[in-house]
């Protein structure tokens, strides 16, 4: 599948699916990724949903806001993101309570090179363990944030990886806790993460990113 054509379930359009805390397709889809039984949800089952017209149309795309790389060496990128939870107006006049990396809807873009050198530092300021998992990525299981690799509350870690030949295309970070992972992510714990090749014969076209919440 070609990266300007794929979609990935993150964050963005569907304010409506966040302002309701529904999201039936993290639990099937994480616990399928875990191999665990199916956990429950906690949602705001009794909150009304928002009519059709409540949330602004017509307007273009915003560009999503880059992870900025704080290295100036060649082939390397470092950068921090930082889970935190924050209040947020999608809809004018109404704050919604998320929990977001760096403050953004959704999480910064990460774009870099293959064969580039990566170490992004997560520092987790929620109130839950957690971990950022490299949807996708070919890196080594022990830097993939995985459940057994949860951050504690409060705490912090640096994943370090190096982005191999072909792995060019678009993925997904997320949170990847044991039994939290479907909650961390509906309130808007997830980002993209482009991996270019130098080569690129696509270089000169223009692009839109989209991320859709359910």
């Amino acid at each position: 599948m070609d990266r300007r054509h794929f979609l990935t379930i993150s964050a963005s359009i569907g304010a409506l699916g966040w302002l309701t805390s529904r999201c039936a397709w993290a639990e099937m889809d994480h616990a399928a990724h875990s191999g665990g039984a199916p956990v429950t949800l906690k949602t705001a089952a009794d909150t009304p949903l928002l009519s059709e017209s409540a949330l602004a149309s017509g307007h273009a795309h915003v560009p999503l806001a880059a992870l900025r790389n704080t290295e100036t060496t060649p082939k390397l990128f470092q950068a921090t993101l930082t889970a935190a939870a924050h209040e947020i107006e999608l809809l004018a006049g109404t704050k919604t309570p998320m929990w977001l990396y760096n403050g953004q809807v959704p999480g910064p873009l990460i774009e870099a090179f293959e064969g580039d050198e990566v170490e992004i530092r997560f520092v987790n300021q929620l109130a839950q363990a957690s971990t950022i998992h490299w949807h996708g990525l070919p890196v080594p299981p022990e830097q993939d944030g995985n459940p057994q690799d949860a951050v504690p509350a409060g705490g912090e870690r640096v994943y370090r990886f190096k982005l191999p030949k072909d792995s060019a295309g678009t993925y997904w970070y997320h949170p990847h806790p044991h039994g939290d992972t479907p909650e961390q992510v509906y309130r808007g714990l997830a980002g993209l993460f482009i991996v270019r090749s130098k080569s690129d014969p696509l270089a000169d076209f223009a692009e839109q990113h989209l991320v859709i919440s359910d």
